[in-house]
C-alpha cells in the first residue's frame, strides 16, 4: 500500500484554529498589561504630584513662624489662619530659607474649584505675590491641629503655633491621604 506522507486537510485546519486561538489569547493577554502599565504609570504621576504637594506644604508648615505679638492700633492679622468649609484655606508666615539673611514669607494654600493652590509673598516692599498651582482633583483639603495635648479642627489660640498639624487631601481616584507634620519654632 502506498501511503502519503504529510497532513491531511483537516489536520492542518485544526493546527490553524489552535494557532488562531493561542495568537488570539496571546494578544489579549499582551492588550490587558498594556493598559495595566498605562494605569501604573498615571498613576504612579499621581502619585508624584501628591507627593510633591505634600513636600512643599511640610516645607511652609515646618518652617512656619510668629512674629512678636502686636497689640493697639498697629495690630494686623494673625500670622496664623484658618478658614474651614468648602473654601477652606490656612495662611501662615514662614522663615524664607532660600536667600541670604533671615526674611519671613507669607504663604496662603487653598481649594478653589477642585485645584490646590499656593500663594506666597516675602514680606519686603514691593514683594510680588506668587500664585501657583499645584495639585488638580483635589475634593477636599482639611486641618487639624495639636495644641495642648489635643488634635483640635481649630487653633485655640492664633498667637501661638500648635505643636503638629494633620493635613488630610481628599484626591480623586486616591481616596484621601493625610500627613503629620511637625510646626516650625517648637
Amino acid at each position: 500500500m502506498n501511503r502519503q506522507r504529510g497532513f491531511t486537510l483537516l489536520e492542518v485546519i485544526l493546527g490553524m484554529a489552535l494557532i488562531a486561538i493561542v495568537s488570539l489569547s496571546a494578544w489579549y493577554l499582551l492588550a490587558g498589561m498594556n493598559r495595566s502599565q498605562q494605569m501604573v504609570l498615571s498613576q504612579g504621576s499621581r502619585l508624584k504630584a501628591v507627593n510633591q504637594a505634600f513636600t512643599t506644604l511640610s516645607d511652609d508648615f515646618s518652617h512656619a513662624a510668629m512674629r512678636t505679638p502686636q497689640t493697639g492700633a498697629g495690630a494686623g492679622a494673625p500670622d496664623l489662619q484658618l478658614q474651614t468649609g468648602d473654601d477652606s484655606r490656612v495662611r501662615l508666615l514662614r522663615q524664607q530659607s532660600r536667600s541670604p539673611g533671615v526674611q519671613l514669607e507669607q504663604v496662603e494654600w487653598y481649594l478653589q474649584d477642585g485645584v490646590l493652590y499656593r500663594r506666597s509673598r516675602l514680606l519686603t516692599p514691593g514683594a510680588q505675590a506668587l500664585n501657583r498651582r499645584l495639585l488638580s482633583g483635589v475634593s477636599g483639603f482639611h486641618l487639624r491641629f495639636y495644641q495642648k495635648g489635643m488634635w483640635r479642627p481649630q487653633l485655640l489660640n492664633a498667637d501661638t503655633l500648635p505643636q503638629a498639624v494633620e493635613i488630610t487631601l481628599a484626591v480623586n481616584s486616591l481616596g484621601e491621604v493625610q500627613r503629620l507634620i511637625l510646626m516650625g519654632e517648637q
